[in-house]
């Protein structure tokens, strides 16, 4: 996956024909490595983003912080970072804030990423 928002006239819906998406139905998945700054932005599903306004180190201690930093360091990163597009536009980081934040203060320039679409989005063109 290369990050760049791609135009929306080269994807069209995804499905079996005749069938019409729903809001909940996930219609693309795309996933990836992508660099941490481009995505940095995208806000929390829940708001988790706001946190890192209170705090450099989120909801966690700093202790937490420094251990969650030497396990990525050690084991890298397990899952990547899910990116959600609603049918109405909306994008969110559905799991992955802290994430983002440990792999930029280590200096990470990428992370796996996972985008998953609703409701045939992906007519918006792609996130990243």
């Amino acid at each position: 996956m290369k990050t760049q928002i791609i135009d929306a006239q080269t994807h069209t819906d995804e499905g079996p024909p005749g069938w019409t998406a729903g809001p909940g139905d996930i219609t693309r998945q795309d996933t990836g490595l992508c660099d941490p700054r481009l995505i940095i932005d995208i806000p929390g599903a829940c708001d988790e983003h706001l946190q890192f306004a209170k705090s450099p180190t989120g909801w966690k201690t700093q202790d937490e912080w420094s251990a969650f930093l030497v396990n990525l360091t050690t084991n890298g990163m397990k899952y990547p970072v899910t990116v959600f597009k609603e049918i109405d536009g909306t994008v969110h980081v559905w799991e992955g804030n802290h994430r983002l934040r440990a792999a930029l203060a280590l200096g990470w320039n990428q992370v796996p990423v996972e985008i998953r679409y609703f409701g045939n989005s992906q007519r918006g063109g792609l996130v990243i």
